[in-house]
């Protein structure tokens, strides 16, 4: 199970063992069919606990079956049951509006908004699908936005960030083994940004790092 933070879709990927034949069978997957996985850890932290993670809601993306014995391979990306959504492209132009109200136009999903409000004077969303271009705006405000269990949800990372941690993990528990690797070729140390205002005929330039 994949949970990302934005940009692209959360991802399950389980294989089952299909000895009754009903996978190949009777209950044969179609692509878009509906999944709601849930992982149970039992007795994972003591004797008779249980931990129970939703992990949302998904749509079958890929599957294959191998034997013998017969096995499926089941893969279901975060996506909602509206294609259009992600393939279509369109034109379009938003004017005096907001971050949120874009969102609830062209989502065909329930919203999730959790940020401040970004009024928006004009953009063109230009041979675009809905997603793209969604997820580019948001990303142009310094938000972030992902799918989960059929809602589109925008959110502030900086926010979420600065939240107390949920667990906190250490060497011990990556028994038997981990890994670290680092490198500063690519690596960012700074941005700068400059907007032309023609009305006032003056460039504004700001740095950070």
């Amino acid at each position: 199970y994949i949970d990302v933070a934005s940009d692209s879709s959360d991802s399950i990927n389980t294989e089952i063992n299909d000895r009754d034949h009903m996978w190949i069978g009777p209950w044969y997957p179609v692509k878009g069919d509906r999944l709601q996985p849930t992982i149970i850890a039992t007795n994972w932290e003591g004797d008779g606990q249980q931990a129970v993670l939703p992990c949302g809601t998904f749509r079958v993306d890929d599957f294959s079956f191998q034997g013998g014995p017969i096995r499926l391979s089941l893969e279901g990306v975060a996506l909602p049951a509206d294609t259009d959504f992600k393939e279509t492209e369109r034109t379009e132009t938003y004017e005096n509006t907001n971050l949120q109200e874009i969102g609830q136009i062209i989502a065909g999903i329930a919203l999730f908004y959790e940020a401040s409000a970004i009024n928006i004077e004009k953009v063109e969303q230009n041979n675009q699908a809905d997603c793209a271009f969604y997820n580019d705006l948001v990303k142009k405000y310094g938000l972030a936005l992902k799918i989960y269990n059929d809602k589109l949800v925008v959110f502030s990372e900086a926010d979420y960030e600065a939240k107390a941690p949920k667990a906190i993990l250490t060497p011990a528990d990556f028994d038997p083994g981990w890994s670290f690797n680092t490198k500063t070729t690519g690596t960012y140390t700074g941005v700068k940004y400059q907007y032309a205002n023609s009305d006032k005929n003056k460039t504004f330039t700001v740095t950070a790092g």
